[in-house]
């Protein structure tokens, strides 16, 4: 399955979003994805146990 290490998902900045997107939140986003890719920020499955993280 591919992931965001991968390129099979990510977040979407494009013509239609852009200008409602500052500098700051599209570090943070980019921040966040590096952090999932590199196993700092877990990303709990609800499908596979059906509960969401406290």
């Amino acid at each position: 399955m591919d992931g965001l290490a991968e390129g099979g998902i990510d977040w979407a900045l494009d013509e239609f979003n852009r200008d409602l997107i500052t500098l700051g939140m599209k570090d943070a986003a980019d921040a966040a994805r590096n952090d999932i890719i590199n196993v700092r920020i877990i990303v709990h499955d609800y499908m596979q146990d059906g509960t969401c993280p406290r």
